[in-house]
């Protein structure tokens, strides 16, 4: 029998996702972000956290769910750094979500594979966790710098 799993579980566009609790490092309220020129869209600069220079990504336009709703307000957000495997390699950088919930533990017995729950086809998305009428999306993070040089571009921004 598989161990229960904890997760970080946040808002984007007001569909709850989440992610698993080690590869969050630290959430904050606010922070100080810094417009790099020329970057990706969902790329919104970068901050100084602890002494490193860190990319600031909007979570939501990375997984392009900017486009299929409509736009809300920024005031509020929560920022989460967040430690990535990804490929071969940890990508380290300071996520945008709309509201940090909590930590959440989830049986892999009750998660559901986004392949087979007819939910959601996103490319981003693992699983389902489906608790009291409410879907939890469990984000694949080793997809989400999966386009043609965003990996790269945001390895240049890492100090």
């Amino acid at each position: 029998m598989n161990e229960p799993q904890h997760y970080v579980v946040f808002y984007l566009m007001g569909s709850l996702y989440a992610l698993p609790v080690s590869q969050v490092r630290e959430v904050h309220g606010e922070i100080s972000i810094e417009p790099v020129p020329g970057t990706a869209d969902f790329v919104k600069g970068i901050t100084v956290i602890r002494d490193h220079a860190l990319p600031v990504i909007d979570l939501k336009e990375l997984m392009r769910i900017s486009l299929l709703r409509e736009k809300r307000d920024a005031e509020g957000d929560s920022y989460m750094v967040a430690m990535l495997p990804v490929q071969d390699k940890i990508v380290e950088c300071v996520l945008i979500v709309e509201t940090v919930v909590g930590v959440s533990t989830f049986s892999n017995e009750d998660i559901q594979s986004s392949d087979s729950n007819g939910i959601t086809s996103s490319q981003y998305v693992s699983g389902i966790h489906l608790h009291n009428g409410k879907a939890t999306q469990i984000i694949d993070t080793p997809s989400l710098f999966s386009s043609p040089g965003d990996l790269e571009e945001i390895s240049q921004l890492q100090t």
